[in-house]
């Protein structure tokens, strides 16, 4: 039978115990999970389990390796065995130093995996735009990864810009459902892309652009993508991103058109009692599909209070 999980958390291992980790898979083939989080693995402790992730009887499902002092000479060692396994489902990876060029190497052999990776993290990897191409061919190219998460990671505009191009694949990507992009440095230049994106892909749930400054501009370019029948999103995250009143027009003809959505966070935005006021008639008057729907919340102001109206 299997044994999940292994959870090593913030037990002040040092890169030696890498070579224990590697005998336990040499030897046990029936560890699945394995969570090795805040110990100072270090790029030299990675290279000794990876001699453990590539024996054979590993079946490794989950690997969770956050806050490890990982660089991009671990991503070099893990890369062989991405390109080889097939039960590895989920990498965390988040809070670690890989920068562009270990993510690079992640994708290079995520391209051209036999695997069935679902989930990867890559949130405060000290990730910019050059590391975006090598992601958006990974998106791209396969069908198994459904999560992709580049919090707090300074993407920006044009980072955005070349993701949007994987998500306009309409077979390769179609199943790839949140989009957590908070604290990526992204201005309104960003909205058309994201707007054509939503233009063409039907299969986008989740989207989280909190804590980047999009502005009124930005916003209602992107309420043209939110409107359009193909767009099925069903949450969307707008905390702190520069909106005053001037957008809360647009915003209420998204809500008064899209019959799917089911939340928007305006939290930490400046839409005063005029844009509120805008918001709320558009929930009164809106169509009777969004009320069959089971209704909407909407969060605003810093201290998230809470409207909701159901059916």
């Amino acid at each position: 039978m299997s044994f999940s999980p292994h959870r090593l958390i913030f037990c002040h291992l040092t890169a030696s115990c890498g070579r224990d980790l590697s005998l336990v898979f040499e030897t046990n083939q029936y560890l699945t999970d394995l969570e090795f989080v805040k110990n100072t693995l270090e790029d030299s402790g990675m290279k000794l389990l990876c001699e453990g992730l590539k024996q054979p009887n590993c079946i490794l499902q989950t690997l969770s390796l956050s806050t490890c002092y990982l660089t991009d000479a671990s991503c070099m060692e893990l890369s062989p065995f991405l390109q080889v396994s097939q039960t590895l489902k989920e990498l965390l990876v988040f809070a670690n130093a890989l920068g562009d060029t270990g993510v690079q190497h992640l994708c290079e052999s995520l391209r051209h995996a036999k695997g069935i990776l679902e989930n990867l993290v890559l949130s405060e990897c000290s990730l910019s735009a050059a590391c975006c191409e090598s992601l958006a061919q990974v998106l791209s190219s396969t069908r198994s990864l459904t999560r992709l998460l580049l919090i707090n990671n300074k993407i920006e505009d044009l980072g955005l810009k070349l993701l949007c191009e994987g998500l306009k694949q309409p077979v390769t990507f179609s199943t790839l459902l949140p989009g957590r992009l908070w604290t990526c440095h992204l201005t309104g230049e960003c909205c058309q892309d994201l707007c054509n994106a939503l233009y063409t892909n039907e299969y986008l749930r989740d989207l989280d652009l909190s804590d980047n400054a999009l502005g009124d501009e930005g916003m209602q370019v992107l309420c043209e993508g939110l409107k359009h029948l193909s767009c099925k999103l069903q949450t969307l995250w707008l905390a702190e991103c520069h909106l005053t009143d001037a957008c809360c027009g647009a915003l209420a003809s998204v809500l008064n058109r899209n019959e799917n959505l089911t939340l928007l966070d305006l939290s930490g935005n400046d839409l005063k009692d005029f844009g509120v006021q805008m918001l709320c008639d558009s929930l009164i008057h809106c169509n009777d599909a969004i009320i069959g729907s089971g209704g909407l919340d909407l969060f605003w102001s810093m201290s998230i209070c809470q409207l909701s109206r159901l059916a």
